[in-house]
């Protein structure tokens, strides 16, 4: 019998995305549509990218991985952990010959959280049911969110009032 695989989405964040530039008097486009994910599967952490009707998955280390290029155009992601979470950046260039322009499409910080470690009205401000905070505050099994913004973390945690760490 196989093992039994369990695959949940941690994060996930859609773009549509289309930049032109004009060189040489002839227009150059380009364009993605893309998921970025984080899954969990079986306990391990994983960055997908599903764009071109392709997916690609590598893991949560720094890195920058080139995932699609064609012709002038190459899309890439970046990977960098950082305190409590991973910073994610997303990046479409066009050029050749080391003449290009590049231009950030997504970045993104995603924070991991211990649900349990909420208090009731935390769990309120970010739509989570407070059963979890009953059930999760006992295991010894975590039950992870994230939160993901744009925003520096002392912005987040003031506009999520998540108490800081001393």
């Amino acid at each position: 019998m196989a093992p039994i695989t369990v695959l949940s989405v941690v994060w996930e964040e859609c773009v549509d995305w289309k930049e032109c530039i004009r060189v040489f008097g002839k227009k150059y486009c380009i364009e993605i549509h893309a998921c970025i994910r984080i899954v969990n599967e079986s306990g391990n952490f994983y960055l997908e990218v599903s764009a071109f009707g392709q997916s690609w998955r590598y893991n949560l280390t720094s890195a920058c991985h080139v995932f699609y290029e064609v012709g002038i155009a190459r899309f890439k992601i970046c990977v960098n952990p950082i305190k409590d979470g991973v910073s994610l950046v997303l990046e479409g260039c066009i050029g050749v010959a080391g003449i290009e322009k590049c231009w950030t499409i997504l970045r993104q910080d995603v924070k991991w959280f211990l649900v349990g470690d909420l208090t009731k009205e935390e769990a309120d401000q970010l739509g989570i049911d407070s059963a979890l905070l009953r059930t999760s505050s006992g295991r010894k099994v975590p039950i992870y969110g994230s939160l993901s913004s744009e925003l520096p973390l002392d912005e987040a945690i003031e506009l999520l009032k998540l108490p800081t760490e001393q």
